[in-house]
């Protein structure tokens, strides 16, 4: 917000005393305002003819707009209009300090936020609030140091976590890796890969055991699983926590094994019912699903999908011993 000090300027250089007012508008204009943006200050003496005019009325409407602005939650527009009239009455001190009580307790809000999330770890989510906060004020030198900080706390912030579908069922292999050198058939060779990691396995009945000759050092469980079944034509399925199942990869069998995903997702209050049917062709058309409804009238979305890929195993071979 960039204020008008030269009608005090040229009472002081004719000899006029100050009134006690006008000495209080001056030092409030320099506390609430605040240095004037890079942008706003002026170079050369040529430029102090495009200062604004004082305006009363003019005032008036833009603060009229900035109090409809703020009361409707727009508070960008708000405070644009709060500038606008602070400009055209720099000497009205319940004007300008509106917008700067305005503009204070904005960034007071998002720097209070972003503390909370970093507290939670939510780094790079505190680091979005602070950058709000200094679009409201490009000057504010205390929210840059934070943001600073922020940046250098973010290195150590984990990845986020990949979403799990919950309710279905997932096998808990224990950690780290084995060498095997396999000799037998194809239930021999997963129970001694199960057992291993401290988990179990049972089979299909129409599961045709073949001979199994294979050496693979330093493995994990799904690595070690992934090359048994690529050698076997098997795929499996997890039953519990300790439990796997094996069966024949053929397409009969994922068709039967084959686990169902579903999941629903709510739509935003702003999706019109047009969007809606428009954003369900979309993702059909995306994902190749056919299994994706809409549901209107609770605004959600359902899709449920086939996780045939259970224990895929045709990704890559390892050597024969």
């Amino acid at each position: 917000m960039i204020c008008n000090y030269s009608f005090s300027l040229r009472a002081t250089a004719r000899g006029v005393k100050p009134t006690a007012a006008l000495t209080a508008a001056r030092l409030l204009c320099l506390l609430l305002c605040g240095p004037m943006p890079l942008g706003a200050q002026s170079s050369s003496p040529g430029q102090s003819a495009g200062l604004v005019r004082v305006d009363p009325k003019r005032a008036q409407r833009a603060l009229e707009r900035g109090v409809k602005a703020e009361s409707d939650g727009r508070m960008d527009e708000a405070l644009l209009a709060y500038d606008e009239a602070a400009r055209y009455a720099p000497q009205d001190l319940a004007l300008v300090g509106r917008g700067a009580a305005l503009r204070s307790r904005l960034i007071r809000e998002h720097v209070d936020h972003a503390e909370r999330l970093a507290m939670d770890g939510k780094v790079a989510q505190a680091k979005e609030e602070l950058n709000t906060a200094m679009r409201i004020d490009p000057t504010n030198q205390v929210v840059a140091e934070r943001i600073a900080e922020m940046d250098s706390m973010q290195d150590d912030e984990p990845p986020p976590k990949a979403t799990e579908i919950s309710g279905m069922p997932r096998l808990k292999p224990q950690a780290g890796t084995h060498s095997f050198n396999l000799r037998g058939d194809t239930r021999s060779a997963y129970e001694q890969v199960a057992a291993a990691f401290g988990v179990k396995a049972t089979f299909d009945p129409d599961l045709v055991s073949r001979n199994v000759h294979l050496q693979i050092d330093n493995v994990d469980f799904h690595t070690a699983v992934s090359i048994l079944g690529s050698e076997t034509g098997t795929f499996w399925r997890p039953i519990d926590a300790a439990l796997m199942f094996v069966a024949p990869d053929t397409l009969e069998k994922r068709r039967q094994y084959g686990l169902q995903a579903e999941q629903t997702f709510a739509l935003p209050s702003s999706v019109a019912p047009e969007e809606m049917t428009e954003l369900l062709r979309v993702l059909r058309e995306i994902t190749g699903a056919a299994h994706i409804d809409l549901d209107a009238h609770s605004r959600t979305i359902t899709t449920a999908t086939k996780r045939s890929s259970w224990g895929s195993h045709r990704r890559r071979r390892r050597r024969r011993s």
